[in-house]
Parts: C-alpha cells; sequence; structure tokens
C-alpha cells in the first residue's frame, strides 16, 4: 500500500509541475505572432523553469504578465 501511495503523490507532482509549464509554452506560441516579449518570455521561462511555471499558473487566474 504504500508503494501504491508513493506513487500517486509522484503522478500528482509531476502533474502539477508539468501542466503549468505546458500552459506556459503553449500561450507563448500563441502569443509569438502578437508580441515580441512573448518570445522573450518563453525564453526566459524555458531558461528559469520557476518563471514558467509561475506563468503558467498566473494563465490560469487570468493574468498574462504582457
Amino acid at each position: 500500500m504504500k508503494s501504491f501511495t508513493y506513487s500517486l503523490i509522484s503522478i500528482v507532482l509531476v502533474v502539477a509541475i508539468a501542466v503549468p509549464l505546458i500552459h506556459h509554452i503553449v500561450w507563448c506560441i500563441n502569443a509569438a505572432s502578437e508580441s515580441g516579449s512573448a518570445i522573450a518570455l518563453l525564453i526566459a521561462g524555458l531558461i528559469i523553469p520557476p518563471v514558467g511555471w509561475g506563468h503558467g499558473v498566473s494563465l490560469f487566474f487570468g493574468a498574462t504578465w504582457i
């Protein structure tokens, strides 16, 4: 039972990290045609993952930073 719990926690942790980063990447690619700063934010979010993760989380709440 303990390994199942650890597996479940690992899956939840990976999803909690990956989903905002993926959302950040998709949003930046879509916004790149409208704004050059979206490309800069994409690069910053890929080089410094907490920036991309924070941007992805803020997108869920409606803030785009750009």
